[in-house]
């Protein structure tokens, strides 16, 4: 039998992001056509809340256009006309003036449900019939309304959408990390953000084998299940980071020429800073007081990207700030490492390996699972066949440590 050279052979992972890439650029093309089209379906996001969780549920709303094909519009609170992103396609509702016009006769009837629009709130739990059929129905079936509206604080859906038997292409294109496929398409730096970066230089290795472009710290502390055990946390996050920076790179010690860190309280980071500048320089990446920042997408973003390029992260558990970076980072997942378990537990009680956790998935968490209020189990249409097992773990099992959600 003739055998394709071994430089010809396709990997599954490369076979899979070509399917990714055919699926993303089909529905590009679309909706740019939809533009003149005055029979266009739409799929419109509203969201609030900080930034990460605003791309949690933009990533989880574009999936849902790939599953029901229709036009992602985006509300114009959700990014705040900042230009942060390389857009693939104009998702702008502002700059639809035939869906303006259905939105506005909507707001001026009952703000619901109507014969040309229907809402589904991702905030409704336990599973509601509405929620259930996202996963397991069909959406347009159920909502044949023209714009179908989706309310989202940051939940993000898309595991269980590709749970959705519909979804049996796109969760094969998509594989074991949809968020990094996704992220890819979606959220590409506008080029702006990019000179920022490198003007600030910051968490950038210089090629030199004495650099490595040092460890991103990111301490979540404005949530009321962090600040039970701030002092914990605090003491836990630099020990953390301590331990990452003494790890080594294959087979060659690096020394991490600096730390950076990204808190969203002013005590934490002079404690932080003070803890672990004994060890190497310290740096911030942003010295704005968090509600400055939370309201600042544009600021929030550059600090997203700031912990990206780190070449080790630690990041908080039960943070969707810390799921984004996560998701976002460049660096492999064998060196980052996420913060869990320090509510109620006293800081000698520290165990590197329990705590200061190795990542293995890139993947956030469903935000309602690990307030176990959303029982996934119970549709009639889950599969664990359908879905590595980590996630897996998280949808069904998000207090357990395996399933790096808290």
């Amino acid at each position: 039998l003739y055998t394709w050279p071994l430089a010809w052979k396709i990997t599954d992972q490369t076979r899979r992001r070509l399917e990714a890439q055919t699926i993303f650029e089909a529905y590009r093309l679309r909706h740019i056509a939809s533009q003149s089209s005055t029979q266009s379906r739409y799929l419109y996001l509203t969201s609030w809340a900080g930034l990460a969780n605003r791309i949690l549920a933009f990533l989880s709303a574009f999936v849902l256009a790939l599953l029901t094909d229709r036009v992602l519009l985006l509300s114009e609170s959700i990014f705040s006309d900042a230009q942060l992103f390389l857009k693939p396609f104009d998702w702008e509702a502002r700059n639809w003036p035939q869906f303006l016009a259905a939105r506005d006769d909507n707001e001026a009837a009952v703000r619901g449900t109507t014969s040309e629009w229907a809402v589904i709130d991702t905030e409704a739990r336990p599973f509601t019939p509405t929620l259930t059929t996202l996963v397991c129905g069909d959406v347009n079936a159920t909502f044949p309304q023209r714009t179908l509206e989706l309310r989202s604080i940051g939940q993000y859906l898309v595991p269980i959408l590709l749970l959705n038997p519909r979804a049996v292409v796109l969760r094969r294109a998509l594989g074991v990390a949809p968020f990094m496929s996704l992220s890819q398409f979606l959220l590409r730096p506008a080029t702006s953000f990019e000179e920022r970066l490198q003007s600030a230089s910051l968490c950038w290795g210089d090629a030199r084998a004495s650099d490595d472009g040092g460890v991103g710290l990111q301490v979540r502390m404005h949530n009321v299940d962090v600040r039970a055990g701030s002092p914990t946390l605090l003491q836990w996050a630099s020990r953390c980071a301590v331990l990452l920076s003494h790890e080594t790179n294959g087979h060659q010690e690096q020394s991490v020429s600096r730390f950076y860190i990204a808190t969203d309280d002013l005590e934490a980071r002079q404690i932080l800073t003070k803890q672990l500048s004994r060890v190497a320089p310290v740096q911030m990446l942003q010295h704005k007081p968090f509600a400055e920042l939370a309201n600042n997408v544009s600021d929030a973003w550059l600090e997203l990207l700031q912990l990206s390029r780190c070449s080790r992260l630690v990041t908080t558990g039960a943070s969707t700030f810390g799921f984004v970076a996560r998701g976002l980072s460049r660096t492999p997942i064998n060196r980052q490492r996420y913060l869990t378990g320090w509510t109620g537990a006293d800081a000698a009680s520290f165990e590197s390996e329990r705590h200061c956790t190795r990542v293995r998935s890139r993947e956030p968490c469903l935000m309602h699972a690990w307030r176990q209020d959303w029982n996934v189990e119970q549709l009639a249409c889950f599969s664990r066949s359908r879905l590595p097992s980590h996630t897996i773990q998280q949808l069904i099992r998000p207090l357990d440590p395996a399933s790096q959600c808290f």
